[in-house]
């Protein structure tokens, strides 16, 4: 089969040829690809709500077709399609363009929604010009080279059909009905060719060289540019006869284009040599009633409106936009190199939406951001917007992401965030786009999509444990709120001056649960006001606090050993059992008391230098001082117990001025906040269990049984004065 090869048109146009030049026994001319008739597509439009006018162009240098958005006379895509694009046509419902490919034989079929092609047919010999059917079922090609017409089903993109019609066809237009198919005949003739048994039914004479042929709107008339008589035929369609011959004018020469108005009023003819003019044709009277002066004709179309006419412009690479009110240019468009033919159509366009978004204000960690999209310019979007948000400024590192639906057309919301870390984090959003819109990006570094997480600052009370008397423990607790889960640790300092100046302990500890740190215990020596401070540390997502010198609930008061006022004395011999109940204090000295002696929860008991039979037993107590003093009981029962106390407890101690006891029995102290046991004898077991948090002092005492000290916190100490037993067991082993 003979190629037929591009055609470098322009150095050939205006020869005044009326026939083709034959090289090798094929067409190499431009007058053959700007011969074939320009077929107006007016696009159905389709129930959505972006619709747009597009002009399609074939650039027969360049094997593209370009796209041009008639709104702003822009080009707004470039498809690729074969070898030598000539002809073009678009489906009535505007969903597919049909391009022919002179050189390699084939038609391009383009997606207009994608600008794709999307499927390519093999056909004649040299195709030239193309039309659809009404009805979208049937594409037509007329193929020079071949003299034939190629039926192409559009539902499987294969021809089913070749009919023969006469040597060199050119353009090719199928009336309203779909019933007949008009193609132009080199010869002077134009074939009708009957769309039902794909025969040729007549034959009609129109001048010499006829080349393009459109038909108007009704169907009652076909017009045929004839490239040689510098005429235009008006064919009646229903006697298939021509019943007008309009002559073009001075000017006017080498008609080839033509295309009819959608109200059938008008016929626009390009003429390719002369002047390069477009003629418009009153179609009522026949007649040329304008020209309009372009770059350089060559194929013609008319805008679905009638409003705009397009003529393409070989030799220059462009498209000339012309008023059809005022038969003016009014804009050229580039597009390719050698434009030949151009189509115009109303085609669903998906809208362009711009989406802009507004990130939350920020916080401190733990505040909960979101992204709010905001779609603009679109035709009613539905679908979902994906926010996604990031830790980084390059967007790399995504700490939360988010698909939310498209509420009224307009906005979508993403979920709420926490971010768990002070920092800027950046948002993206990403419309998904739907049927009718396009998609659309807000992307990293995007105006108000950023949002900064500080650190929290939380607040810090503190509260002391209360005062006692010189010897018990004292420690602070620290509470910390309004931050983020705080961790770190507190430092607690204690002071014996108001002005925080003399400091007598610090203490470093963790924050727990997000919530309190609890200072070390510590036991003052001298009695006083001690005040303490806290210092929070602050962490990764918190701030540091302090509790200052002098802040509520931070003085504790520490009074001197020293019993509270007596309202008993004893003395000498006392035959009891004698009980000092809550309120009561109560001091035995130098006596001889024949118990039991018992101190009820809240008493107080101070014994010096006396003895006492049938044993002690305090619970509890305000106060408790035994020095000097022989304690017996009925062996092996307890001489003293002493338990429960919350303050500390005195039992012996000659270096303090605390004269030594003697027990006959057991002693068992337990239970209490700070205890000391020095320098005393026992005949049986001493048994001193789980005293603390204050200092657990055992020292120098000598035991005739077993010394068993377990579960005191601190662990006791003998400060260096160890003691003598029958047996240690436990914490006293080392003592």
């Amino acid at each position: 089969m003979a190629a037929l090869p591009r055609h470098k048109a322009l150095s050939e146009r205006g020869q005044g040829t009326s026939a083709p030049v034959r090289r090798s026994g094929v067409v190499a001319t431009a007058l053959t690809l700007l011969a074939a008739a320009l077929v107006l597509v007016v696009g159905v439009s389709p129930a959505a709500a972006a619709v747009a006018t597009r002009a399609y162009v074939t650039n027969s240098f360049d094997d593209t077709v370009s796209v041009i958005d008639t709104a702003t006379n822009t080009v707004v895509a470039t498809v690729a399609v074969g070898d030598g694009p000539s002809g073009v046509a678009v489906s009535p419902d505007a969903s597919r363009v049909y391009v022919t490919n002179a050189t390699d034989d084939t038609v391009s079929v383009i997606d207009t929604a994608t600008n794709t092609v999307v499927a390519t047919v093999a056909v004649g010999d040299g195709p030239s010009g193309v039309a659809v059917s009404p009805d979208g079922s049937r594409v037509y090609v007329s193929n020079f080279v071949g003299g034939t017409v190629s039926v192409i089903d559009t539902a499987t993109n294969t021809v089913l059909a070749t009919v023969a019609v006469g040597v060199s066809p050119r353009g090719v237009a199928v009336s309203p009905g779909g019933s007949r198919v008009y193609v132009t005949i080199e010869t002077g003739t134009v074939s009708v060719i009957d769309t039902t048994t794909n025969a040729v039914v007549a034959t009609v004479p129109v001048g010499g060289l006829p080349a393009g042929v459109a038909v108007s709107p009704d169907g009652g008339r076909a017009y045929v540019t004839n490239l040689g008589g510098f005429t235009v035929a008006v064919i009646d369609t229903t006697t298939n006869t021509v019943v007008a011959t309009v002559p073009l004018g001075a000017g006017s020469s080498g008609p080839s284009g033509v295309a009819v108005s959608p109200d059938g009023g008008r016929a626009y003819v390009t003429n390719v040599f002369g002047d390069n003019l477009l003629s418009v044709i009153d179609t009522a009277t026949n007649t040329v009633v304008a020209t309009v002066a372009v770059e350089d004709a060559g194929g013609v179309a008319v805008s679905p409106d009638g409003g705009r006419a397009y003529v393409t412009n070989p030799g220059g690479g462009t498209v000339s936009v012309i008023d059809t009110a005022t038969n003016t240019v009014v804009a050229t468009v580039a597009v390719g190199a050698g434009p030949l033919r151009v189509a115009v159509a109303e085609v669903v366009t998906t809208a362009r939406p711009t989406i802009s978004t507004v990130a939350s204000a920020g916080g401190v960690v733990g505040t909960a951001v979101n992204d709010v999209a905001t779609l603009t310019g679109g035709s009613g979007p539905t679908g979902s917007v994906t926010f996604r948000l990031y830790s980084d400024a390059a967007c790399t590192t995504q700490v939360f992401t988010s698909t939310n639906p498209v509420v009224g057309g307009t906005t979508a919301t993403s979920g709420s965030f926490a971010p768990s870390a002070p920092g800027t984090y950046y948002w993206t959003a990403v419309y998904s786009g739907d049927t009718n819109n396009d998609g659309a990006t807000s992307p990293c570094g995007a105006p108000n999509e950023s949002v900064t997480i500080t650190k929290a600052t939380p607040g810090i009370s503190t509260q002391a444990s209360p005062g006692n008397l010189v010897g018990a423990p004292v420690r602070d607790v620290a509470t910390l709120s309004g931050g983020a889960s705080p961790t770190g640790t507190v430092t607690f300092r204690l002071y014996s001056d108001a002005t925080c100046a003399t400091q007598v302990l610090t203490s470093t500890n963790p924050v727990i649960a997000g919530a309190t740190a609890t200072s070390d215990w510590f036991t003052p020596t001298s009695p006083g006001t001690y005040r303490w401070t806290a210092v929070y540390s602050g962490d990764a997502n918190n701030n540091s606090a302090t509790s200052p010198c002098n802040a509520p609930n931070e003085s504790v008061t520490m009074a001197p050993f020293n019993p509270p006022a007596f309202t008993r004395t004893i003395t000498g011999d006392f035959l009891g059992p004698l009980t000092v109940n809550v309120g009561e204090s109560v001091l035995i000295t130098n006596a001889r008391v024949v118990g039991p002696v018992t101190v009820n929860p809240g008493g107080a008991l101070t014994v010096v230098d006396s003895k006492i039979s049938r044993g002690i037993v305090v619970d509890k107590p305000a106060f408790f001082s035994l020095c000097g003093t022989e304690v017996s009981a009925t062996s092996p029962d307890v001489a003293l117990s002493v338990t429960n106390a919350d303050v500390p407890i005195l039992i012996g101690d000659p270096a303090a001025g605390c004269p030594r006891n003697r027990f006959a029995g057991q002693v068992d102290v337990r239970g209490n906040l700070a205890v000391t046991v020095g320098g005393n004898v026992v005949s049986n077991n001493a048994t001193i269990n789980e005293n603390g948090p204050g200092n657990t002092v055992i020292k120098a005492n000598h035991v005739f049984g077993t010394l068993a000290c377990s579960g005191n916190n601190p662990a006791p100490t003998n400060i260096g004065q160890p003691n003598t037993a029958g047996s240690k067991t436990g914490q006293c082993i080392t003592l």
